[in-house]
């Protein structure tokens, strides 16, 4: 992602209007996402980890569980 932002990262990929973030930008070309994924097997992952997984190795909150 660094070299991506390196090379590319003042290139347009598109334009987006005022109403579309407001609407929702589904299908609009402005964000790689790489957090989670939904496996019809594995279910819900997060940067690779099941949830109970990834709440054991996430930082917790002062005063968190």
């Amino acid at each position: 992602m660094a070299q991506l932002r390196k090379q590319h990262g003042n290139k347009e990929i598109g334009r987006i209007h005022v109403d579309d973030a407001v609407l929702g930008m589904r299908g609009l070309p402005v964000l790689f996402h790489d957090n989670s994924a939904l496996d019809p097997q594995k279910g819900i992952t997060f940067k690779g980890y099941s949830i109970p997984e990834f709440q054991q190795l996430s930082q917790k909150a002062k005063g968190g569980v």
